[in-house]
């Protein structure tokens, strides 16, 4: 069976044991588009899909916000098409575990008809009211239901010091003063916790009416700084932009400039190898679009053995292959939807993403 494949590139870093979750969180955006109540977003449901879709971000988060799924479906399963990857968040200031653990349960139990990712709020009041034992049965209750990404909002670490089990990021808000990541939080605590993505945006609402009255150009300027800073930061995490009623970047017109800088900014970059820069890395897929059968071809730079893996956004692996040339012929057989080619040398890793469509 022939596909055809667009390649948009994005070269990035990555951590051996972390495709998963790399590959998840290496586009990432905030739509805050149902909270409590109902809808927020004052723009219609089609032309939020058409936006979304026109830079296609890996994990779309907060998308729900304590609201039941289920009036929202056709949204939603729309959505699906852009990214499984769907952020729905339960939690509440007074939610104390384990008295509201059915409450929240119940709520998460729907949100797993749709994601497998979901965000805990008030993750700090749960730690500090409940007990460690019904926190910890918590989290594996909803491992249990098939999430796979779990985040807090925000961290704090559990009272006997161990990181938290199934948690795999952490959100934390970006200074509206010098518009930068708090890079001593995300410090410390990546010194608890080590292996967890740090997602650093405006969360709340003064954060993102703050943004707003700077305009669409002062806007951008500002995410400017905090999503350029995480390449060259001591600490890494993930920048990533908001659309909500507080700050509306459709109507503001930023949309476009957002999806630019998700695909301009090295978003996955880490720790743990040498980065390859796609010049670096020397690769290039031809021809582009495809029927299915492409050319891959590796700068000789890179070493004279390659390993070439393709993950879907689940984190499952679909195709892996050796190549001791420089230049390969592959074809696939696989769905529709959003992929990533992972280029492994000597020098670290590449990584390119890959939409297959038929």
């Amino acid at each position: 069976m022939k596909t055809k494949i667009i390649l948009i590139v994005i070269t990035v870093l990555i951590n051996l044991h972390d495709v998963l979750p790399q590959s998840v969180y290496c586009r990432p955006f905030d739509l805050s588009y149902a909270i409590q109540g109902g809808k927020q977003l004052v723009e219609t449901d089609s032309t939020i899909l058409n936006a979304i879709a026109a830079f296609s971000p890996t994990w779309i988060e907060n998308v729900l916000l304590n609201v039941d799924p289920l009036p929202y479906d056709t949204f939603l399963i729309q959505l699906k098409q852009i990214t499984p990857n769907l952020g729905f968040a339960l939690g509440k200031p007074a939610y104390v575990l384990p008295n509201d653990s059915a409450t929240m349960i119940t709520l998460a139990t729907k949100y797993a008809a749709y994601t497998k990712c979901i965000r805990i709020d008030h993750f700090q009041n749960l730690v500090q009211y409940s007990t460690e034992s019904a926190m910890l049965n918590f989290l594996t209750a909803l491992h249990n239901l098939g999430f796979q990404h779990i985040e807090s909002n925000p961290w704090k670490k559990a009272p006997s010091g161990n990181p938290w089990i199934y948690v795999e990021s952490a959100q934390i808000a970006i200074d509206t003063v010098t518009w930068k990541a708090k890079t001593a939080r995300i410090d410390s605590i990546l010194l608890n916790s080590p292996n967890l993505t740090i997602l650093a945006n405006y969360e709340n609402a003064p954060g993102q009416l703050k943004l707003t009255s700077l305009g669409a150009a002062g806007s951008i300027a500002a995410m400017s700084v905090a999503a350029d800073s995480q390449n060259v930061s001591t600490v890494p995490y993930r920048f990533f932009p908001p659309w909500s009623k507080n700050y509306d970047a459709y109507a503001l017109g930023t949309l476009t400039w957002i999806g630019q800088k998700l695909d301009s900014v090295d978003a996955c970059l880490t720790t743990g190898l040498n980065e390859m820069t796609n010049d670096e890395s020397g690769i290039t897929i031809y021809p582009n679009p495809s029927s299915g059968e492409f050319q891959v071809a590796v700068g000789s730079g890179s070493g004279s053995e390659y390993k070439i893996e393709i993950y879907n956004v689940y984190g499952e692996k679909m195709y892996s292959t050796f190549i001791n040339n420089h230049s390969s012929i592959i074809n696939l057989d696989i769905p529709n939807g959003i992929y990533f080619l992972e280029l492994k040398t000597k020098d670290g890793i590449a990584i390119k993403k890959l939409i297959i469509q038929k």
